[in-house]
């Protein structure tokens, strides 16, 4: 009798144990799951602030391009469609130039990490129809930008030349 005794203990120890390392393993994998959920969690969320913290900084950049582009319109009178157009060609040469200088800057690094393979730089297509909607759009930005200065200080701005 000892012995059945004996042996259903060490059998419900046994299943007790193996209850025990069980329930042990499984809280531990979901303490592991958790863990690194929440760490890639706050690296997520880390990178979408680096990420829009460089957008905003590209965005100001380019007003400020806007900005110099304005007052460049406002300030040189193209009194003509062909010295517009020339204006329009001048800044499509320094776009390629600044391509160029784009894809100067990926190759080398593509290189410095080991990949050899070509690049090539893919734009959207801009028409010259395009090019002309903005420039309008930067003539008005920059005209409502010195009426706004007109009204708020009562003074004509200088004009250069």
């Amino acid at each position: 009798m000892n012995n059945k005794l004996y042996k259903k203990l060490l059998w419900g120890t046994g299943f007790v144990i193996v209850a025990v390392i069980l329930t042990l393993f499984i809280m531990s994998q979901t303490y592991i799951q958790n863990l690194v959920y929440h760490e890639r969690l706050n690296q997520m969320e880390e990178v979408t602030h680096q990420m829009f913290r460089s957008l905003e900084d590209v965005i100001d950049t380019h007003w400020d391009e806007v900005n110099v582009q304005c007052n460049y319109l406002y300030y040189t009178p193209l009194k003509t469609d062909t010295e517009f157009y020339r204006y329009l060609k001048k800044l499509s040469e320094l776009s390629n130039y600044h391509e160029r200088q784009i894809e100067t800057v990926c190759r080398t690094y593509l290189r410095l990490n080991g990949c050899l393979s070509g690049l090539r730089v893919i734009w959207d297509d801009i028409t010259l129809q395009d090019e002309v909607e903005l420039a309008r759009a930067r003539l008005y930005h920059a005209q409502a930008a010195l009426l706004e200065t007109q009204q708020t200080t009562g003074k004509e701005p200088k004009r250069d030349g």
